[in-house]
């Protein structure tokens, strides 16, 4: 009875839930084209072909390509890295930034020469010395946000401040302040009259780099001095003369120079003992450094006034930007006159090269 009830009604059978089937593919077809990962990972061949049929039908075929999609050398064969390294990859980005910075001077920078300003020197009462980096290599616009170009380093000169040669307490305070930023002075020769470097009391060096920007480094540079200068000669704080200088890394700094020739000064290689010359020979050594000095001394002197009459005929200290159209307001006799003092302070300056050579020697 139920047989025959499944044969009149076969609805009554219930139905089992159907299972999802796999996708099977036939393999057998000389078209199929088939992705692999180490085609992904940048093989040889990027289209695999399971047969090996003629291919001159399909839109890849054509004579020879039967070999190019040949299956079984594909996946026999691994991938062989056939790319060059990335260390290579970067060589040549390096390269190619320095052919853009090439052609940038070769055909950009003849363009800027209108634009170019002789240098006004700061006057010698400067006690400031800030340096910043200008890196021409431009990344999308964002020179400035780059770190060597975006740091500011500024330099004190010790004996450029009245109020801390005034006071002795202040001088020390302000070096045991600064700690290792104080570097203490060298022992300088007596044909170096320059201005600006070995002061006789030492310099502090401040440096900063964490501020996105060049002009806030700058600041916080310049507020981290008055602090500085104010907590030093402050009457109302402690003097700190019981406390001794730590002169060990100005020390540091004094022999890791020495092991750097490139960096060492002339006037500290060992030279011959003055005690063990004639009495005749040293006179006329001590005669003849004595004119070189003097000579040296009357280059600096002339560079000097020369120097100043350029600051006098700008009307400019030289100090910080210079104002926007400084050279514009010259009239001719005014610019011929600045032509020439250029040119002589060109010839100062070689002058004072060459004597200082021979003082050296």
């Amino acid at each position: 009875m139920t047989s025959n009830l499944v044969k009149c009604y076969p609805c009554l059978i219930p139905k089992r839930p159907r299972m999802p089937q796999p996708l099977i593919v036939d393999s057998t077809h000389p078209r199929q084209f088939v992705t692999s990962a180490i085609s992904q990972a940048g093989g040889k061949n990027k289209i695999k072909v399971t047969g090996k049929g003629r291919l001159k039908d399909h839109p890849l075929g054509g004579p020879g390509m039967e070999e190019a999609f040949d299956i079984e050398r594909d996946l026999v064969k691994p991938f062989a890295m056939q790319d060059v390294p990335g260390v290579t990859h970067l060589r040549w980005a390096e390269a190619r930034k320095r052919l853009h910075a090439l052609r940038v001077i070769k055909f950009q920078m003849p363009s800027l020469a209108k634009f170019r300003q002789p240098f006004v020197p700061p006057s010698p009462d400067a006690h400031l010395i800030v340096k910043t980096h200008d890196d021409m290599d431009f990344h999308y616009g964002q020179a400035d946000s780059q770190r060597p170009n975006r740091k500011v380093t500024v330099k004190l000169n010790l004996s450029r401040f009245p109020k801390l040669i005034e006071s002795p307490e202040a001088m020390h305070k302000i070096k045991l302040l600064a700690g290792s930023r104080w570097t203490a002075p060298n022992i300088r020769s007596p044909f170096d009259t320059n201005e600006h470097y070995d002061d006789p009391n030492g310099s502090v060096t401040i440096a900063c780099d964490k501020y996105p920007t060049r002009a806030m480094n700058e600041r916080w540079c310049s507020e981290t001095v008055d602090r500085l200068l104010t907590v030093a000669t402050s009457p109302d704080t402690d003097k700190m003369t019981d406390i001794p200088l730590d002169l060990r890394p100005s020390e540091r700094r004094r022999i890791r120079n020495s092991r750097q020739p490139w960096k060492a000064k002339g006037d500290s290689a060992v030279r011959f003992p003055l005690e063990w010359l004639t009495p005749t020979v040293r006179a006329r050594l001590e005669a003849n450094q004595a004119n070189k000095i003097s000579v040296k001394q009357n280059c600096r002197q002339a560079l000097a006034r020369s120097d100043q009459e350029l600051r006098q005929l700008v009307k400019w200290d030289g100090i910080g930007l210079a104002p926007i159209g400084l050279f514009d307001r010259l009239g001719p006799v005014e610019k011929k006159r600045l032509n020439e003092i250029i040119e002589e302070r060109s010839q100062l300056r070689a002058s004072l090269v060459n004597s200082e050579a021979a003082v050296d020697k």
